[in-house]
């Protein structure tokens, strides 16, 4: 009977949006007789739906080894959340192996820090810390800040730009002498 091993590989776990994801699957024909097989493959996002397919012929030779390799780009209006690999190797109609992995797209680009006294000082600048909690994915953006007073006046103060590596932390600081004094 036929009899496969299969191994996939996704260099990462965490993709952002237009990333390109490489897949790599290694196939093992276990039996001593060589066989035409496929290779199915497909990306499921969140919700079920299908984003990507690739079927491959997976000629065999007996205890043979084959690898094949994918690729797709995240489209620009994919949801965050887990999305399922999965390669199922076939012969005829029956799914004889296979193997899956998952990759992620984080909802949170990026995280903020305050610790805000009770009385903001117009003095020293307020320091707002940004960090890039993920492993592979750089994350950029602009951080708006508005501060209401306790008797309702607001302020909004001239946005910072931050562009952190994997891992990065960088504080930015806010000029607040432009406060309304009380």
């Amino acid at each position: 009977t036929a009899s496969v091993a299969t191994n996939l590989t996704v260099p990462q776990s965490e993709y952002m949006r237009g990333q390109t994801v490489d897949m790599t699957a290694v196939v093992t024909n276990r039996a001593s007789l060589g066989a035409n097989f496929q290779l199915d493959l497909q990306v499921t996002a969140p919700g079920n739906t299908l984003i990507f397919t690739d079927t491959r012929p997976l000629p065999l030779t007996a205890n043979g080894v084959l690898t094949e390799s994918f690729s797709f780009t995240l489209p620009p209006d994919t949801p965050n959340g887990l999305y399922r690999i999965t390669a199922n190797v076939m012969h005829g109609a029956a799914r004889i192996g296979g193997n899956t992995r998952s990759i992620t797209l984080p909802n949170s680009p990026a995280t903020f820090n305050a610790i805000l006294p009770d009385t903001l000082p117009t003095a020293v600048p307020l320091q707002l810390t940004v960090r890039n909690p993920h492993a592979y994915l750089p994350v950029n953006g602009t951080l708006d800040l508005t501060i209401t007073d306790s008797d309702g006046l607001t302020t909004t103060l001239p946005a910072q730009n931050y562009d952190l590596t994997a891992g990065q932390s960088a504080t930015l600081d806010y000029d607040l002498s432009s406060l309304p004094a009380k």
